[in-house]
Parts: structure tokens; sequence; C-alpha cells
């Protein structure tokens, strides 16, 4: 009889765990490359603003934060930018 017991017990606590929700991970590449995306944004949004020296600064922290080749290029390109317009500005 006791034996009947211990397999419904089992069931019963596995039925129990399976109830549990499970957050999703954030990996920490994720959060720096958002960062990255971010900054960015920001240097876009100062070019716009023809705060030249502001976007620079912002782009070279979306380089530095880049996880991947693709976004580095674009904060590299967009430093570049940043420049040319304060030499022209000059």
């Amino acid at each position: 009889m006791k034996w009947f017991f211990l397999p419904a017990a089992v069931v019963v606590l596995l039925a129990g765990c399976s109830m549990w929700e499970k957050k999703p991970v954030e990996q920490p590449l994720q959060r720096i490359n958002g960062y990255a995306f971010s900054c960015y944004g920001q240097g876009v949004e100062y070019l716009r603003e023809e705060r030249f020296e502001l976007a620079r600064e912002q782009f070279s922290y979306a380089a530095a934060a880049a996880v991947n080749k693709m976004t580095y290029d674009d904060a590299v390109d967009g430093m570049k930018r940043a420049e040319q317009l304060l030499r022209e500005r000059r």
C-alpha cells in the first residue's frame, strides 16, 4: 500500500514544479548591445541638433560597447561624420 503513494507523490511534486514561471534570462551581451544602440541613437539625435561634439562622444561610446562588427562600423562612421562636420564648422 505504501508503494502506491510514492509514485502519486512524485507526480504531484513534478506537476507543481512545472507551474513555476520561468523568467527569460537576459544575456550580458544583449544588454551591452542595447547600450551601444542607445548611444548610437543619441549620437544621431545630436547630429540632427548640430551638437557635433556630443554626437562624436556618443558614437565613441557606441563603438566601445559594440558587440558585432556592423554596430562597430556604424558607430565609427558616425564618429567620422561628426568629425567632418566639426571641421567644416570651424
